[in-house]
């Protein structure tokens, strides 16, 4: 019998009680028979263990792991190895689905033959709360990340399949942007599908690492050392193919300045 996709969201949280409501909401209730929710909780100290298994106790569609004080990147390791599904979503406490937006990633999976990468939109909202971009990824191709950061800025807007892990390997806890890392490596074994729904919502709240990060003014630097360590493990064909585009757009910027 030819086995059909299934989706489970997974995430990691530690002292994130104030989020804890709204995250165990995200899958509707009309999914939830068709969908889990696997958590890990990181050791957290201000009762968000004890509220998640609060819910646990009157949402079967909810698993909560036992808390254990580790890294972010060990959390969603392990969430990952438990979810009972084909393919994950993965959803950190802060962010949230647009409505219907799950529901677009669960009608791509739920087929005998789902891909193995299925990504949507993405509304970035800003620390108002106001949206400050729609954003989609259009190929995601290694020189489409490389030279036009075209990946989807945060998982909740993406759906992809267990098996990848076996290909690429596991999130790294050496890598400080190993979400980033991960896209980069499957980027090279796999297309992925793209749905035209506005799935995912990024909040880019001021205490968020990534909005600590920009305010530093370390972001960049760190996202240009991936880039080029991830670079300099390309075939050099590819790596010729790129300097070649990279030396055409300064060219055209040049003309450009001049006219």
């Amino acid at each position: 019998m030819t086995r059909r996709g299934s989706i489970c969201v997974v995430g990691t949280v530690r002292n994130a009680v104030e989020f804890i409501d709204r995250y165990v909401d995200s899958v509707p209730v009309a999914l939830r028979s068709r969908v889990r929710h696997v958590v890990a909780d990181g050791g957290s100290v201000d009762g968000t263990s004890e509220r998640l298994r609060e819910h646990a106790a009157g949402m079967p569609h909810l698993v909560v792991l036992d808390s254990i004080e580790q890294t972010m990147v060990q959390g969603l390791n392990r969430a990952v190895d438990a979810a009972p599904s084909t393919h994950v979503v993965v959803l950190n406490a802060d962010d949230s689905f647009e409505p219907g937006g799950l529901e677009a990633l669960v009608d791509v999976v739920e087929t005998s033959h789902p891909p193995g990468l299925v990504i949507g939109g993405l509304r970035v909202l800003d620390e108002h709360g106001a949206t400050f971009r729609i954003q989609r990824t259009r190929r995601m191709r290694p020189g489409d990340i490389l030279l036009d950061r075209d990946y989807p800025w945060n998982p909740a807007c993406m759906a992809y399949a267990r098996s990848l892990h076996d290909v690429v390997g596991r999130y790294d806890e050496r890598e400080a942007l190993f979400d980033l890392a991960f896209l980069l490596r499957i980027a090279r074994v796999t297309r992925p599908v793209l749905s035209e729904e506005i799935v995912g919502c990024f909040n880019m709240q001021p205490d968020s690492l990534t909005v600590r990060r920009l305010r530093a003014g370390e972001l960049d630097g760190m996202i240009a050392d991936l880039f080029s360590r991830f670079e300099e493990t390309l075939p050099w064909p590819t790596r010729v193919h790129l300097s070649v585009r990279r030396g055409i757009r300064s060219l055209r910027h040049r003309m450009r300045r001049r006219l």
